[in-house]
């Protein structure tokens, strides 16, 4: 079970839908904070390959 990390309850932890991402969000029944446990990485998951230069013409 998650422990919240605004009053580290480990208990009355419910399901509270997704964020953008699709990771799942869970809401604290003793503070009634929402928080995600292990939220995904943002971003790209490896460096984008940059663009060539243009052609030179002549």
């Amino acid at each position: 079970m998650p422990t919240c990390p605004s009053c580290g309850a480990t208990e009355r932890q419910h399901k509270a839908g997704t964020n953008k991402s699709g990771t799942g969000r869970r809401e604290c029944q003793a503070c009634g904070r929402t928080y995600t446990p292990d939220p995904k990485a943002q971003g790209y998951a490896r460096p984008r390959a940059t663009a060539r230069p243009p052609a030179a013409r002549p």
